[in-house]
Parts: C-alpha cells; structure tokens; sequence
C-alpha cells in the first residue's frame, strides 16, 4: 500500500480508506499473496471495469473540447504532459485483468 499511495501521491492511510471504500462499493476486490502474505492485491470488480470503461470514455470525449479552451501555447504544455502520462504509464482503456499490487 505504501508504493502504490507514493505513486499516487496519497498518504498510505489515504489509500486505505479510499481502497477500503471502494471495496464496500464493490468496485474492487482484495487478495492475499501466495508469496508474501503481507501483500494485498487489488483487482477491478466487473462493476468497477465498468465504471472505469465509463470514466475513461467520458474523459477521452471531453479532452478535446476542454483543450480547446486553451491557448495555443497551454495546448502544446497540455499536449505534451498528456503524452508523456501516457507513455510513462501504459494508459490505455481500461481492459487490462491485471491486479495492482501496493
């Protein structure tokens, strides 16, 4: 928990409330580690993939009118973190099974 609160900028205390939330809401699920039972694993639930697969397209449609509003030089600066983010992050729809490992 603490790797994944400092790569999401959160305190790991922060982390574990919102995974405990969203896990109440079924959102995402928890598992043990055969390897090292003080790692938990997180995986995205079917609702939560869904939810997901509905945030991510929302924002893919909305990003060009909200870049619009920019000027051209905030566009390029835009332009430019928003590639970088992707290329660092592997951020493509959310269709991976993969669990988080905090």
């Amino acid at each position: 928990m603490a790797d994944l609160a400092a790569s999401l900028g959160m305190t790991k205390n922060a982390l574990s409330q919102l995974v405990d939330r969203t896990a109440r809401r079924e959102l995402v699920g928890r598992a043990g580690s055969a390897q090292d039972r003080r790692v938990v694993m997180l995986s995205a639930t079917p609702t939560g993939k869904v939810l997901a697969e509905a945030v991510y397209a929302a924002i893919t449609e909305r990003l060009p009118e909200i870049a619009r509003n920019l000027d051209a030089d905030d566009q390029r600066d835009f332009e430019r973190v928003v590639t970088a983010v992707v290329d660092t992050s592997d951020l493509s729809a959310p269709t991976s099974n993969q669990p988080i490992t905090p």
